[in-house]
């Protein structure tokens, strides 16, 4: 996507008219998917667009899930939404023997 097919990506309501969150408000995706949030301010179509820019300016990507059902949220979102897949996850031999930094933050969370 080129800047000049892009010129508005939310409207005077704060809310998306573009990409994979349109009609959610920016307010929701910076709380929900603030991974997206980052991606879509380093498009070269997103950089010079100075709405977009101020109301995200302190939106951070967090270190949530790569990968999965709740790809880019983060655990306390994951365990506030959908504590059982948690669970699930803790018991899975392949997070077990394959992700021992998802390992840890997981048995912290005391599930």
């Amino acid at each position: 996507m080129s800047s000049t097919t892009i010129s508005k990506v939310i409207d005077e309501n704060d809310i998306l008219i573009i990409g994979k969150h349109k009609t959610r408000s920016i307010h929701d995706v910076i709380k929900t998917d603030p991974n997206y949030i980052c991606w879509m301010r380093n498009q070269p179509w997103a950089i010079e667009n100075e709405d977009l820019m101020r109301k995200t300016c302190n939106v951070k990507a967090n270190n949530g899930m790569r990968w999965g059902k709740h790809k880019g949220k983060d655990l306390q979102w994951i365990l506030l939404n959908d504590e059982g897949y948690l669970k699930w996850l803790k018991k899975s031999e392949y997070v077990q023997n394959n992700c021992p930094d998802l390992k840890k933050q997981l048995d912290k969370l005391n599930i």
